[in-house]
């Protein structure tokens, strides 16, 4: 299901999902609602639930050569990853150009308020952009279980380990209480 519509017509434990939601709803005397959907599909898609149950991640990737049982445990480290780094994009390509933009702007008036030569303010702005990237974007950051290597390095390195090729395609970060992304 790619809608909330969707997703509450889908069928689950004899009724549909909205059934049980309403089941479950009367049944604990609580409201919950369900604010945002999100799909992904690749080849191997693996989720994690950050205890205690306020955070969850679900990543997809391509698995060319790899069973894709042992492709999604390693995508699942990834997930793991996510939830703790809360990275804003997958990569370079995912980033908005205004975003960048407005990045280089502001790394260029505050070096200009800090006095520096106006020759080298493009330097500068460049600098923070590439730290900005290498910090927001998922498969650049610094893996967390081996921070001597990248995402994607780590994810290429294990595909490589089980005789084939993983990739990250997509990833979604959700917390409890969010709704569809403004």
């Amino acid at each position: 299901a790619s809608t909330i519509e969707a997703l509450l017509a889908a069928p689950a434990a004899g009724g549909t999902v909205k059934t049980l939601l309403e089941d479950i709803n009367a049944r604990i005397r609580e409201k919950i609602d369900i604010g945002r959907v999100e799909l992904l599909t690749g080849d191997a898609v693996a989720g994690y639930i950050h205890p205690p149950g306020k955070m969850g991640v679900i990543v997809a990737g391509t698995a060319t050569g790899v069973d894709p049982a042992k492709a999604a445990e390693v995508l699942r480290d990834v997930a793991m990853h996510v939830a703790a780094s809360a990275p804003l994009y997958l990569d370079e390509k995912s980033v908005d150009a205004a975003v960048l933009a407005s990045e280089r702007e502001i790394a260029v008036n505050k070096a200009r308020n800090e006095g520096k030569p106006e020759a080298i303010l493009p330097k500068i702005a460049e600098g923070v952009v590439r730290a900005y990237l290498k910090q927001n974007c998922l498969l650049t950051q610094e893996f967390a279980k081996d921070e001597s290597k990248t995402v994607a390095e780590y994810v290429a390195g294990r595909g490589k380990e089980l005789g084939g090729a993983i990739a990250v395609t997509g990833f979604r970060r959700v917390l409890v209480g969010e709704t569809a992304k403004s």
